[in-house]
């Protein structure tokens, strides 16, 4: 696709921007299984999916490929040779946000935010940052003398955890920015004040026909290979890498899908107290429960 790469191309497969090109190819792989017409027949809902994720992998598999060309370049061997040793380490220094001094910036990752019950956001105080981003620290926190700002890569549709920490020991967020861009005075067009979005959906809420995405705790199976899903999971309407699990629920129950081998769940004692029989879990193409073959 001759275009640049948007937000919207990383999050469709479940991406932050700057992911690599392996991380891109296995993204894309995972969610395509899922989503392609041969395993959704007549399914609308599925075909636009998966016309989706073709368009957005091959603007950033272009895109990847491209920079990979940059990265092996002449001159960008000959920049990494004149960049300061300073800057490399100093990437490295670990700093407390309760250490942040007013008119400094740290880095830090989504464990840092904190949310509680009422959506009110604050932030770790214990939480640790650097001075220049990474893969995982995407959020840029500023002290400025009102207070801290955070600076959020574009809505994020992770799921995030709610906590009762962040009313009596977080510190206390001045503003919550979302947008691209993180070094912005908070004044450009393209930078707005927004609430963090959270997924408030959950499985028992389903209609018959209703489909979503889970994350993994919210299937479990026993030793006996009987599986079940937890009716209280929050529910998500697309695709992410926190929420691999399929659902979709008709009149007889819950089926799952997920591209996640059933070897990988540890077996409980016991489901969650409110929870529901799983009809069908086909995971890593394989049905479960497994049909036993008629005795001869």
């Amino acid at each position: 696709m001759n275009r640049a790469p948007t937000a919207g191309d990383f999050a469709t497969l479940g991406l932050q921007p700057g992911a690599t090109a392996d991380e891109i190819r296995a993204a894309y792989r995972r969610l395509v299984k899922v989503h392609h017409p041969d395993r959704n027949p007549g399914d609308v809902e599925a075909l636009a999916t998966f016309r989706r994720l073709t368009e957005s992998y091959a603007v950033l598999r272009s895109h990847a490929q491209a920079r990979a060309r940059l990265e092996r370049s002449p001159l960008a061997a000959a920049l990494a040779r004149r960049r300061p040793l300073a800057r490399r380490s100093a990437s490295a220094e670990q700093i407390a946000l309760a250490e942040l001094s007013t008119g400094a910036a740290l880095w830090v990752d989504a464990a840092a935010v904190l949310v509680g019950p009422d959506r009110a956001t604050a932030l770790d105080p214990g939480a640790l940052g650097s001075v220049f981003p990474s893969a995982e620290r995407v959020i840029r926190v500023e002290r400025r003398p009102d207070g801290f700002h955070v600076f959020l890569p574009p809505q994020p549709s992770a799921r995030w955890a709610v906590s009762t920490a962040a009313e009596s020991e977080g510190l206390a967020v001045a503003a919550l920015w979302v947008g691209d861009r993180q070094d912005d005075d908070g004044e450009g067009a393209t930078t707005a004040r927004a609430p963090l979005r959270l997924l408030t959906d959950r499985v028992g809420e389903m209609a018959v026909d209703d489909r979503g995405w889970v994350a993994v705790e919210a299937l479990s199976v026993d030793a006996e290979g009987a599986w079940a899903i937890d009716l209280a999971q929050p529910l998500g309407r697309s695709p992410h890498h926190a929420t691999p699990v399929r659902v979709l629920r008709d009149e007889d129950g819950f089926r799952v899908h997920s591209e996640i081998p059933a070897e990988e769940w540890t077996p409980v004692e016991a489901h969650a107290e409110a929870s529901a029989a799983v009809l069908v879990a086909l995971l890593a193409g394989v049905t479960h429960p497994v049909a036993v073959p008629p005795a001869v």
